[in-house]
């Protein structure tokens, strides 16, 4: 068993759920930022990494890898190892990664995904917690259809109620009364000279 497959047992999560809860933190929380000193490439270790473009000293700043309470590239797409090559500091309100030895242009930046300040349990609890805002819209995107479906149904019966010739000249003075509402617009003459 390899180091990751320890840690995802550690935290009681499998692969495939460790991979739906960040691509879900991705939606809304990705900032995709680029560097000179790595790229996206893929990865030996796991799916996609990042690689140094140059070499890169003990304690020289990485990048970011967290900014605004958002993740970027660099904390999204560093992979784990057991003798990783940079570590994660908080840096103010956000999250800055350094070298913690010599790093050769074409290495792979790697964390110790043990080390970091996460725990497992926060994980699982982000993970709950989308589950819970996803369940939540749905049910207020149900709650919208069925109202729609009402006031439609509503509609109908005071068209039937007040009649065709009632029912039209209704909406024409509210389609009127619109009109007037409207800001109006200064008309563009494109042939004058």
């Amino acid at each position: 068993m390899n180091d990751y497959d320890l840690w995802l047992k550690e935290v009681n999560l499998s692969d495939e759920q460790v991979k739906d809860i960040m691509a879900r933190l991705d939606v809304n929380n990705l900032l995709q930022i680029k560097s000179k000193k790595w790229h996206k490439d893929k990865s030996k270790i796991h799916g996609t990494g990042l690689f140094a473009t140059e070499n890169i000293k003990n304690k020289e700043y990485v990048g970011l890898a967290a900014f605004n309470k958002k993740r970027t590239t660099l904390g999204r797409y560093t992979n784990h190892s057991k003798e990783p090559n940079i570590e994660l500091n908080k840096s103010n309100n956000d999250i800055i990664a350094l070298a913690i030895k010599p790093i050769n242009k074409g290495e792979e930046l790697t964390l110790n995904y043990r080390h970091i300040k996460m725990k497992e349990q926060t994980l699982v609890e982000m993970g709950r917690k989308i589950d819970s805002l996803i369940k939540v819209s749905q049910k207020l995107i149900q709650e919208i259809q069925q109202i729609d479906t009402l006031s439609r149904g509503t509609l109908s019966a005071l068209q039937l109620f007040m009649g065709k010739e009632e029912w039209e000249k209704v909406v024409k003075e509210m389609k009127e009364l619109e009109e007037k509402q409207k800001p109006k617009e200064p008309k563009l003459d494109l042939n004058e000279k």
